[in-house]
């Protein structure tokens, strides 16, 4: 077999063509290959083997190598791409198929071109296994050795003073201003500041001194003046239907009023006063009896009762007064009657 020796008469006997020089290398064709590395352009027909140097900008610049199917770049250990043990197979440490968004994989993991790590099944390193695919409304909890498990949260049991209020609480809702504090030892106090409420009232007085002593027909009490009044949460008139106070939500209201009658005759008399809701319907328990005076003895009757009532949205209440012995009138001392409501609780 023939060989060719440049700068030497003494080839090496396993080379065909045996280049010397202590000072000069071989130079290599210079392409510029494409963007698709399986295109053999711009060579035409290249031999398996054939080695060419890129220095086009399609590809990174290096020393390239026709593999029959595509050019492969000649790179060296500490630059390739998957070190140790690898394949194109599945069960490989490390498996690298070429599809798109998976660069590396094995059973367990996977890279994806975003970095980020999916478990498959679970992820185990040295230190722990990390199981995924947990769930809605579970922890992870691990044990001595780092290992994780998801489980249910645990419930709580909630006492107050050592006295149990409630068992097997998944969650706690917390009114008001809460603040934490750190006392060390994994421990924390939880305050809770109940917020301050305003409440809402309304506050009206009568300057009437109508009779009372109807023993057919209840009359009601007409409050003229407004002391005080929420307006977001009652509504009240002086003059146009002045005895009726409107609420503007539902809700539990606590009334109080009172007022002072005075006897006309010396026949004591029986006076009967409730409270009548939207001008039908009176509330249940709300009848308050008071006896009058004779006009000899000089002496005013003081009325007064106090209750909770339920309303609803525009509702509104009344009281309403009447006789239920001997007639005879029986007159309001003006200046001297009040109502008071408040609301005790909406929804």
């Amino acid at each position: 077999m023939s060989q060719i020796g440049i700068q030497t008469d003494t080839p090496d006997a396993s080379s065909v063509l045996d280049i010397v020089s202590s000072d000069k290398g071989v130079l290599i064709p210079r392409v510029s290959l494409s963007s698709d590395l399986s295109s053999p352009s711009p060579v035409t027909s290249p031999a398996t083997g054939l080695l060419v140097y890129n220095s086009g900008s399609n590809q990174e610049e290096g020393f390239y190598f026709w593999n029959g199917i595509q050019w492969r770049h000649l790179k060296p250990e500490e630059d390739s791409d998957v070190e140790g043990p690898a394949s194109s197979t599945d069960n490989a440490v490390a498996r690298f198929d070429g599809t798109a968004g998976n660069k590396i994989q094995n059973s367990g993991v996977i890279l994806d071109d975003s970095d980020n790590v999916t478990g498959v099944n679970k992820i185990t390193t040295a230190a722990f296994t990390m199981p995924t695919n947990a769930g809605a409304d579970y922890v992870l909890v691990s044990d001595a050795s780092g290992n994780g498990t998801w489980q249910e949260a645990l419930p709580l049991d909630v006492k107050e003073g050592d006295v149990l209020v409630v068992d097997n609480v998944n969650s706690l809702n917390f009114t008001g201003d809460v603040s934490v504090t750190d006392d060390g030892n994994n421990q924390s106090t939880i305050t809770v500041t109940s917020p301050q409420i305003d409440e809402e009232i309304i506050q009206c007085s009568s300057t009437s001194s109508q009779n009372v002593n109807d023993l057919v027909t209840a009359v009601s009490i007409p409050w003229d003046v407004e002391d005080f009044k929420d307006a977001v949460s009652f509504i009240h008139s002086n003059t146009s239907n002045p005895s009726r106070l409107y609420v503007v939500d539902d809700g539990i209201y606590e009334l109080n009023y009172m007022f002072s009658i005075v006897n006309d005759d010396n026949q004591r008399k029986t006076i009967r006063s409730r409270l009548r809701k939207n001008g039908t319907t009176y509330v249940n328990g709300s009848a308050c009896y008071s006896f009058t005076y004779s006009k000899f003895d000089d002496n005013s009757t003081h009325v007064s009762s106090s209750f909770l009532v339920e309303l609803n949205a525009g509702d509104y209440v009344e009281v309403m007064v009447n006789g239920q012995t001997n007639s005879g009138p029986v007159y309001m001392l003006p200046e001297e009657n009040l109502i008071f409501m408040r609301i005790l609780r909406t929804w």
